[in-house]
Order: C-alpha cells, then sequence, then structure tokens
C-alpha cells in the first residue's frame, strides 16, 4: 500500500510544491508531502514557493500559496510509502543519507520514460512551463497505477 507519498526536489520551491498540489487533487485519499535536498543549507526552510512557480500554478489551476519549504528527513523517509524524485541524481544524495530507503526512490516521470523533470529555478517561464506539464502528466500516471493502492 501506498499512503504516504513524499514529492522530492532540490529546494523545494518549485517542482515538488507543484508535484504535491496535483497529487493531492488526483489521490484526495493518500497523504502526500514535499520536501527538498538542499532546503536546509540554501536557507529556503519556510520561505514561500517561487513567485513564477506560484503564477503558473494559479493558471493552471492550483494553489502553492500556504506552501512553506521543508527539509527531506529520516522522519519523512521512514513515513513515506513512496519518495518521488525528480532527477536521478537525487536518488543517490538520498541513499547516502537514508540508505534504508532506497526502495521507496522512484523518479516522478517513471511511467513517462523521461528521465528526469530538470530544475527550472531562476529560467525562464518557457522551462517552468515545460517543467510544469511534465509534472503534470507525471502526476497523471501514478495517479492512475496509485489509485487503488
Amino acid at each position: 500500500m501506498f499512503n504516504w507519498i513524499t514529492v522530492v526536489c532540490t529546494g523545494n520551491i518549485c517542482r515538488s510544491p507543484f508535484g504535491e498540489a496535483v497529487l493531492k487533487r488526483l489521490l484526495p485519499q493518500k497523504i502526500i508531502v514535499s520536501a527538498g535536498l538542499i532546503t536546509e543549507q540554501s536557507n529556503l526552510v519556510g520561505v514561500e514557493a517561487d513567485k513564477l512557480a506560484q503564477s503558473l500554478a494559479k493558471e493552471l489551476g492550483y494553489s502553492l500559496k500556504k506552501h512553506k519549504a521543508q527539509q527531506l528527513s529520516i522522519e519523512l523517509c521512514q513515513k513515506s510509502d513512496l519518495i518521488l524524485i525528480m532527477e536521478e541524481w537525487q536518488k543517490a544524495r538520498i541513499v547516502k543519507l537514508y540508505p534504508k530507503c532506497r526502495e521507496k526512490i522512484m523518479l516522478f516521470s517513471h511511467w513517462k520514460g523521461e528521465e528526469c523533470i530538470p530544475d527550472p529555478f531562476q529560467k525562464k517561464e518557457e522551462v517552468f512551463k515545460s517543467c510544469f506539464n511534465s509534472i503534470l502528466n507525471g502526476s497523471k500516471s501514478w495517479a492512475e497505477k496509485l489509485k487503488f493502492s
């Protein structure tokens, strides 16, 4: 059973908050949270989602207004049944920090055959739109797979 899903990206201010919002809508019976891998070291803990991310999410019908960035922790990893990452390097980082969580980690874009969802932070709007489109597609694929788990 996959009841607790943690969506992970680098800073928890662009990709993972949007992935969390989309999955929450598609899988309302699941617990879905997001976190970042370098949120603490980048002084982003408690910071709201990136302004462009908020704006584009709103255009797509999602709100990131209440989001506050948090660092991925051992507690989150232990609670999680599934940890969805945006890029392959993130798996190595999580496994190095929390080796027992290795089997829970999957790419957000796994079912779409994409290798990763690149970080749009501080990039042009077109990059954000492409990123969010990949997240929407990945979310739909995960929702189909997890709907009855």
